[in-house]
């Protein structure tokens, strides 16, 4: 049965409306299980030493959105990014890579849309440069499509 409550209270607050002027959370259970320690696959090759946290704030297609990206850019790794909508309506596309504009070498993503926020875990491409950044490519409901970058570097 307590099993059954922790469930449904991390299925409740996993996707809930959050207010992102709050910093303080109320108190849930956690649960604690330990896990053997695995070596990493050469499919998430992340260096922890290395990640770096940008944030930024970008306006495409009237939507404006607070975009925050963990990560390195060592080729083959992932970013893992959380875009919470400013202002603009709800239900946007918003399509993301890591490389240059062109997208060339670079896996698109569509985030994933829970209401007001955003998120995706975006792989860096094999070849990266003093250019390579974050570009969002947004699809307003009406139809609108605008690109832009974050520089990550």
């Amino acid at each position: 049965m307590r099993f059954l409550i922790l469930g449904f209270l991390f299925l409740v607050t996993g996707c809930g409306d959050n207010d992102a002027t709050t910093t303080e959370k109320p108190a849930v259970p956690t649960v604690t299980v330990e896990t053997p320690a695995q070596k990493p696959t050469t499919d998430d090759t992340s260096d922890q030493g290395n990640q770096k946290t940008i944030t930024d704030t970008i306006t495409l297609a009237g939507v404006t959105l607070r975009v925050a990206a963990q990560g390195s850019l060592i080729p083959g790794s992932k970013y893992l990014i959380e875009m919470a909508l400013i202002e603009g309506e709800q239900n946007a596309t918003v399509r993301l890579w890591v490389g240059d504009q062109s997208k060339s070498g670079s896996m698109v993503h569509r985030a994933d849309s829970h209401g007001d926020h955003y998120h995706v875990n975006a792989k860096v491409p094999s070849k990266v440069n003093a250019q390579t950044a974050l570009w969002l490519e947004v699809q307003s409901v009406s139809g609108k499509t605008e690109t832009g970058r974050i520089a990550l570097q």
